[in-house]
């Protein structure tokens, strides 16, 4: 009963501490949670998304093609709350509260004690990794879940010979690849590679039929996302930033090169510099990255304002020295022939989970949040191998103490932090100017002939962030939008809604004349001061900065200067 009541704390500590300021730090929404919010109201509503498919297995998006899980799993709380930050939200709230029960049951599965797997669970709820994963709509959140109920059900059909949650651990992993692009080859490499490793310990017979089952229901699951009008999203993400398409790759390999031939002989240079060193060096040095105490305890991510605060990594700096620990004992266990499933699968998983995120760019925690089910089993098990090394119980209970102080200490010390200092220091990168904007704007009808609004393109996707703000009627948007030309990235924006439009550069004077010549208003939003008559200004919560202005395009005219 303790244990149920201490887990029961901990799950409320961690729904609470994700919905206290859900939709007011940060107050603005990222565009991606926007559009799976509107894209929930356009099915709910017409059973299309926003482009006008009907229920679509892949969501065209910006080009991106987005998965369909989040969206389809935002429509009830879209349907039951409105369309709003918090409605969007709140689903990633739940998400993230049921990683930390999900975490318990993961270490409870792998034989490890109650109090560790409290402990296990207490580090999901606190950590700045998974609290920043549930605090916004991010399909990466739900994909974790999914994953991690996966693991238990994987884990639990090897140790248990059982049929049944073979089956299901393959309708989880499967159910990922609905969610997360990420999470796609891991599923397939991380299950692959320990059955082969089992396999060599002659498994028997009925742990086999198991797996066999395991790998034919994940290959029904995910068999829809290889039909001809879904195959082509595998691999969008990727074309879109990975490694392999980085134009930069080949002028690093060329300019070494040159340099090069200047000293020595240009088979040597030929063999010093090409295409796989320059990779392989690449990824080394991001898995090095990845691993180091800056990013995983002090610094995170330096180059994502959204998701980092300064001073804070993705675990405090106790869980960090445990996991570090912990791959210490894992490796070392394994070189002396003492590993177990347990083992092996964490160094398995530390070692592939990472490969989709590197291989896109520098580490990041909604890339990387595949990874966390292994790193987080690994601090646990560090801290039962610490526990092991201390003989005497009142020592352990000191050790543990100051563990527990310093995790209470950075817990509020980050809290505060993020609620605060963090979410106003970057309400631009949030993007919170944009809910003020758009309560202007919408007191001018899209409709309205009269009037034109123009849209300077200095944050993304104006028209997106119109729609969901103003709660715009997706049949109204379905009909009215327009899309501007493909990008060689893939991406293909709406650039028209109504009397909207998106421009890259806009002219003022040239808007105002061809406003006076049709006879119409122009409104120009923008981030530039103009000599113009100002309708409308977003300022920062300090009242320092001033992140746009609207400006009445049309009384910039003065006679003459329209020929």
């Amino acid at each position: 009963m303790k244990q149920y009541l201490l887990l029961i704390s901990i799950l409320l500590l961690a729904f609470t501490i994700r919905i206290f300021m859900l939709d007011t730090a940060p107050s603005g929404a990222l565009v991606d949670e926007a559009h799976f919010g509107f894209i929930a109201k356009s099915l709910l509503e017409t059973g299309r998304d926003e482009h006008g498919v009907l229920f679509p297995l892949i969501f065209k998006g910006f080009g991106d093609d987005k998965l369909p899980a989040m969206a389809y799993f935002m429509t009830p709380f879209v349907k039951l709350l409105g369309l709003s930050i918090f409605s969007i939200r709140f689903p990633s709230v739940l998400i993230g509260t049921g990683i930390v029960f999900a975490i318990f049951a993961l270490l409870r599965e792998l034989k490890f004690s109650a109090k560790l797997s409290l402990f296990g669970s207490l580090i999901a709820a606190i950590s700045p990794w998974t609290f920043v994963l549930s605090r916004f709509g991010f399909e990466s959140n739900l994909a974790l879940l999914l994953f991690i109920i996966g693991l238990i059900f994987f884990f639990r059909f090897q140790s248990r010979k059982n049929t049944a949650a073979a089956i299901l651990a393959g309708i989880f992993f499967g159910s990922t690849w609905y969610t997360y692009i990420a999470y796609r080859p891991i599923t397939i490499i991380f299950a692959a590679l320990l059955a082969v490793i089992l396999w060599r310990t002659n498994i028997s017979k009925k742990l086999r039929k198991s797996f066999f089952i395991f790998f034919i229901t994940l290959a029904i699951c995910i068999s829809p996302l290889f039909l001809p009008g879904a195959v082509k999203s595998n691999a969008t993400r990727l074309k879109q930033v990975g490694i392999f398409y980085d134009p930069g790759l080949v002028m690093r390999v060329d300019e070494n090169r040159t340099f090069c031939d200047m000293k020595f002989d240009r088979n040597i240079c030929d063999i010093a510099f090409n295409k796989p060193v320059v990779l392989l060096t690449s990824l080394l040095d991001r898995w090095a990255y990845m691993l180091s105490p800056q990013y995983l305890a002090t610094q995170g991510e330096l180059d994502q304002p959204i998701l980092n605060s300064a001073g804070f990594g993705q675990f405090f700096p106790a869980a960090y020295v445990l996991l570090i620990l912990g791959l210490f004992a894992i490796v070392v266990s394994t070189l002396l022939g003492k590993g177990t499933v347990l083992t092996h699968s964490v160094l398995v998983g530390l070692l592939v989970s990472p490969l989709p995120a590197l291989l896109v760019g520098q580490p990041q925690r909604v890339r990387l949040s595949v990874l966390f089910p292994f790193a987080l089993v690994t601090i646990v098990y560090g801290l039962q191998y610490l526990l092991q090394l201390i003989v005497r119980p009142v020592w352990q209970k000191v050790v543990v103490g100051i563990i527990f102080s310093s995790l209470i200490f950075y817990t509020g010390l980050y809290l505060t932090d993020f609620w605060s200092v963090h979410t106003i220091k970057r309400e631009a990168s949030y993007e919170s100017y944009l809910p003020g904007l758009f309560s202007y704007l919408n007191e001018y009808p899209i409709d309205d002939e009269n009037v034109e609004i123009v849209f300077k393109s200095f944050f993304s996707d104006p028209l997106m962030f119109y729609a969901f703000y103003t709660d715009m009627d997706p049949h109204q948007y379905q009909k009215l939008a327009g899309l501007g030309e493909l990008e060689a990235s893939g991406f293909q924006h709406t650039t028209r809604l109504g009397n909207m439009r998106v421009v890259n550069s806009p002219d003022i004077i040239a808007l105002g004349c061809a406003g006076r010549a049709e006879q119409k208003q122009v409104l120009l939003v923008t981030d530039q001061p103009e000599e113009a008559p100002e309708l409308h200004r977003e300022i920062s919560s300090n009242g320092v900065h001033t992140y746009l202005f609207v400006y009445d395009a049309t009384g910039a005219i003065v006679t003459g200067q329209c020929q």
